[in-house]
Parts: C-alpha cells; structure tokens; sequence
C-alpha cells in the first residue's frame, strides 16, 4: 500500500494534511501491483483547498517542480484537466460523478443536462444517477444523452447509499481528475455528508448542493471603539455562503455548485515521469516545489499512481493503480 509523506520546509506541520496522505484500505482487501521500472507515474497536486482559503499566487509548473526516483533526477511534463472549450487533445482525463441523497428530488434529465452543459463541453465524462436509481457508465455527451434516453420513462427512485458507495468505488479507478457532486436540493443534511466525506477519502474535491454554511456577520468589539455607540451589526441577520470544511465544498445551489466544478480543475495538476530502468520497484520518489508559495500548506493534496490497461466487461480500459513506491513532498 502507498504511504505518502508531506514536509513542508521551513513551515510547521499541519495535521490535516498527515490525515489525508494516509490511503484508504481498498474495500476488496487488495493492494497496488509493485511499480516497475520504466512505467509512467503520475503525481496527483490538488491544491484547492489552500488556494480556496488564501489565494495561490503560482501555478505548477514543469520548471518549478523537480522529482527524483531513488536520488536520480527524472524529467517530467505537467498537465491540467480541461476547464473550457475543447481546443486541442485533453491532457488529463476528468471525471464527474453526480449522484443525488435519498430523499431529494431529482431534476428532469433536460434541466440536468443544461446543467453540466459547459462540463460536458469541455469533454469531461460524466457518471450520472439516473431516474431508476442506476448510474450510468462514465460517458463524454453524446453517450450520456442516448443512456439518460433509454431510462427516460423508468419511475424515480432514489439511489441508496450502497449504491452510490459502488459509483464512487468506480470513480476511484479512473485515471486523471476525479470529482464527486451531490445533489441536496439545497438542504442541508450533515449525516449524509459525513457518510459522504468517508466514502470519499482521497477523492478531490468534493461538493455538496446543500445550501452553504451559515456565516455570522462580523460583530465589533468594545475595544474597538464601540463603547457607548448602538452595535449596526447586532440585529443583521446570518448569511449563507459557499464554505469548505473537512473535505467537502457546501454550495448554495446546484447550477453554482456545477460552475465550481468546472473552474476549480485549473487548481489541479498531474505531474508526468517514467522511474530510470535502473530503480528499484520501491525506489522513494521525492516531488520539490522549487518556487516558494506555488502552494499553501493547508490540505495539500497529492497522489502517486500508476496507469494499467486491464479488461473491463471484455475490453481494455486504463484504469489507475496505487503505486509501492513512498512519496515526498517538499516545499523549498
């Protein structure tokens, strides 16, 4: 199983970020295959949540990174998912698996798919719950809108959480930028979210439609000056706003929550390198960020993997594989 190990130097710790570098245990007891030498890796960098928090002033570069596999430097291209109009050929794969909590009414298949109009445009693949309460298989438009046809006068039904939690497990051998996004109906419901964050572990990112979080207005103290004055803030009222706890985006609605989905790819990166023929399987891969303040240290996400074809109902598909390898990452 992959451990992946973050150090920020010159910078304290942060435990939330030791939390998420820790790999889920696959739910069929499985293991990774020993990389070998030769094969492309790829290193996932989400850095979303810092870059939601304070803003990121750089972007990752092919220059501004370096990897080595066992001390020995390696070359390596950077990539992003699509975040606008297909311009040219995709350089990461992105997927979007959209599944809706029991109980929410879902959209008719029309208003979903002016929904993601602009995600399907920019050709990601979409997994979405379907009137029956079956996933359709990730597909780019055109298959998308023959599968939602062929269920369009089944009966609603609500998916259960058994299935979604199978949807997800798909979702997570899928190579490239992999997000989640369920659908409220902009309630909020925190046992279904809490259900949702642990099926999610080292997914990103993660939204919810379900209304935002409340945000008290700001209320000045009379150290401040305020003494003996009427507070203005006293009687206004809370406001609701796009917030991020604990690995899940809460948005205010769901046309909102698909237009975050889809500009919030430019914070994601896949970092591209093939291990020297003479490394060893389990050669330590250490990433560098060369450039000061190209991420903060807040819940910085990264993901070393490997990219195998194995069959899939009789064909070949690629599918992503957990790396031996053990992952450093340092920031200079």
């Amino acid at each position: 199983m992959i451990a992946l190990l973050i150090v920020l130097a010159g910078l304290p710790a942060c435990s939330c970020i030791q939390s998420w570098a820790q790999a889920k245990p696959k739910a069929n007891g499985q293991t990774g295959k020993p990389a070998r030498a030769g094969q492309e890796y790829h290193i996932e960098v989400n850095t979303l949540p810092g870059c939601f928090f304070y803003g990121c002033a750089q972007h990752v570069r092919a220059e501004s990174v370096r990897v080595t596999v066992g001390g020995m430097r390696v070359p390596v291209q950077v990539g992003q998912p699509p975040v606008g109009g297909l311009a040219g050929p995709v350089e990461v794969p992105a997927y979007l698996l959209m599944a809706f909590a029991p109980g929410t009414k879902r959209p008719a298949d029309t208003e979903l798919l002016k929904y993601l109009k602009r995600v399907l445009a920019a050709g990601w693949q979409v997994s979405l719950c379907r009137a029956d309460g079956t996933f359709a298989p990730f597909s780019y438009e055109a298959g998308l809108r023959q599968m939602l046809a062929e269920h369009a006068d089944a009966p609603s039904t609500d998916a259960g959480l058994d299935t979604i939690a199978s949807a997800i497990e798909g979702l997570r051998a899928e190579p490239g930028y992999r997000v989640v996004l369920a659908d409220l109906g902009g309630k909020p419901d925190e046992k279904f979210v809490r259900w949702l964050a642990s099926e999610t572990d080292r997914l990103s990112p993660v939204y919810v439609s379900d209304g935002g979080k409340t945000q008290m207005p700001y209320s000045p103290s009379a150290e401040e000056g305020y003494v003996g004055r009427a507070n203005s803030f006293a009687n206004a009222a809370d406001k609701m706003e796009r917030a991020y706890t604990e690995g899940v985006f809460h948005e205010l609605k769901l046309a909102a929550a698909i237009s975050h989905v889809l500009a919030d790819a430019r914070h994601d990166y896949d970092v591209r390198f093939r291990a020297p023929a003479s490394a060893a399987d389990d050669a330590p891969v250490k990433l560098t960020f060369l450039d000061a303040g190209t991420h903060l240290p807040y819940e910085l996400r990264t993901d070393l993997y490997l990219v195998e074809t194995r069959p899939v109902a009789g064909k070949p598909a690629r599918q992503r594989t957990d790396a031996t390898a053990r992952l450093t990452t340092v920031e200079r």
